[in-house]
């Protein structure tokens, strides 16, 4: 990827194995949304391939259920107005229904700490924290093999924070972040990224 004149990110090769926790970790502004987008599929590198499940990003069909994705402010994507609808969309969309849609919706609330009787609440009612807590449960909802997440636990407080990576300790993820601290929460692997390239700390 270049950026007036210079590339973005150099020479990245890094395999993430599955029940790895992993950290990009960095400065404001060297590149790790970008690394992030790369990775989640949403750009196109310049040069090689992001792969995933044994075979290229951008021909994985059920994409959604190989990887979850959650960017800074995710309350700000919101697309329906209840928990419910919100959490069960995309589960919805690639044909679930019924008792098994309920199931899933119900587990993947319970895994970010609400309960079942927050499917009810409306979403514009709800604060930054639990917002954040829905959009991870519309992500988890469809058990992603892996989890890429821009700063997370960003809107919660240190005590929620610490309790959601306790409860996100078996997931595949790599987590995006300038905080040091946060990194080491979600993580237990951290690789440093500055200038365009990534040092494995």
């Amino acid at each position: 990827m270049h950026h007036s004149g210079a590339p973005l990110l150099r020479a990245v090769t890094w395999g993430i194995a599955a029940g790895e926790r992993w950290a990009v970790v960095g400065p404001e502004g060297c590149g790790k949304s970008t690394l992030l987008r790369l990775m989640a599929g949403l750009l196109v590198p310049t040069q090689g391939a992001v792969w995933l499940n044994g075979q290229p990003c951008a021909s994985v069909v059920n994409r959604a259920a190989a990887m979850g994705v959650l960017f800074g402010d995710p309350a700000a994507r919101f697309l329906t107005p209840v928990v419910w609808e919100e959490v069960a969309l995309t589960p919805s969309y690639y044909g679930l229904a019924g008792d098994l849609l309920q199931q899933r919706v119900v587990e993947a609330l319970q895994r970010v700490g609400l309960s079942a009787a927050w499917g009810r609440r409306e979403l514009a009612t709800l604060s930054a924290a639990q917002a954040a807590r829905v959009a991870l449960a519309a992500v988890l909802v469809m058990r992603p093999s892996l989890l890429l997440w821009d700063e997370p636990g960003a809107q919660l407080s240190e005590s929620g924070e610490l309790a959601l990576a306790q409860q996100l300790r078996d997931m595949t993820s790599v987590v995006f972040t300038s905080r040091m601290a946060r990194a080491k929460l979600f993580a237990d692997r951290l690789v440093w990224l500055e200038e365009g390239e990534l040092r494995f700390l």
